[in-house]
């Protein structure tokens, strides 16, 4: 049985020379503010809730805007997250203590990010919505178009995030670049990529349907007010 191939460890930097994300630990990352005020998840979580929440106002879906007091709602859709935050993670996630429970919780503490990082990706790129860092993407159809938003998010992720086992399940040339999607049937034939007896299409197909329907269940649940 065939595997796909791994990342080496060139690629903890990217192009410019950049460290790539990688995770850190638990205390840096959630003892936050001059005050040493704590937030009960990481800050990338809020970044996604927040991310999941701009992509409702830019679709104009009906939000429980009770569920949001204290978000100045209107501001979100033109407002960078790191501006936003800056005036209001205290007052809506901050707690004096590790084990408080702030004004606004997610709805679990075993929030599996990255997972939630892709199925933003997914909803970008699927959706055609212009939080994708480079712009609009040509909206891909038929039987081939999950293909293809594995694939760009593959290249985008190679030159901007450590690899991982949540974004590594496309197929990689000898230079540990993705493979094109117009030669992917020429080198999976040639490499013999295969898991079990199933044409790797499938497994890139599946995953990213269970991507799209963890982003429709996400922005179901933050129109109530709930995430992730």
């Amino acid at each position: 049985m065939g595997t796909y191939k791994k990342i080496p460890a060139k690629y903890k930097k990217n192009t410019k020379g950049i460290r790539l994300h990688q995770s850190g630990s638990d205390e840096k990352l959630r003892k936050y503010g001059s005050d040493n005020f704590w937030i009960r998840d990481r800050k990338r979580t809020y970044l996604y809730w927040y991310k999941f929440l701009q992509i409702c106002l830019q679709k104009k879906l009906p939000i429980e805007r009770n569920k949001y007091r204290g978000w100045d709602l209107d501001t979100i859709l033109d407002t960078k997250f790191d501006v936003w935050w800056i005036s209001h993670w205290e007052k809506l996630f901050g707690v004096p203590n590790r084990t408080g429970i702030p004004k606004f919780s997610t709805s679990s503490t075993r929030i599996k990010i990255d997972s939630v990082r892709f199925s933003y990706l997914v909803c970008c790129m699927n959706e055609n919505l212009s939080f994708w860092k480079h712009g609009k993407l040509k909206q891909y159809k038929g039987k081939s178009k999950y293909i293809r938003i594995a694939y760009e998010i593959m290249k985008y992720d190679l030159n901007n995030r450590y690899p991982n086992d949540s974004n590594m399940f496309y197929p990689l040339d000898n230079d540990s670049k993705p493979i094109h999607p117009n030669d992917l049937d020429k080198a999976l034939l040639k490499k013999k990529y295969v898991v079990g007896d199933r044409n790797p299409r499938d497994t890139i197909t599946e995953r990213i349907t269970k991507h799209r329907d963890r982003y429709e269940k996400i922005i179901k649940n933050v129109q109530k007010g709930i995430f992730p």
